[in-house]
């Protein structure tokens, strides 16, 4: 019985470097300014998800109210206050 061997670098694409390099690749192609964005929404949505646990006595304290913040909490992921984007 004879055993051919296969040449896989011509087979397969070659690995270089570890998952971490792919992933800072990823993230210079997809660009700086649109992370920065993604992490400005997810900040955003989070800071409004917290807001929701406030008592309407400490809502009072920052000057708005439960209407207000229920009206910023429909808002979406993506729909940032004007004095955050």
């Amino acid at each position: 019985m004879s055993t051919s061997s296969i040449n896989t670098s011509t087979h397969l694409p070659a690995q270089t470097g570890t998952i971490l390099d792919h992933i800072i690749r990823s993230i210079t192609t997809f660009g700086h300014d649109r992370i920065k964005r993604l992490v400005q929404m997810y900040t955003v949505y989070t800071e409004r998800r917290e807001m929701r646990n406030l008592s309407d006595e400490m809502l009072n304290d920052m000057g708005i109210t439960r209407v207000q913040l229920n009206k910023e909490c429909q808002r979406g992921f993506s729909d940032l206050p004007d004095n955050r984007k």
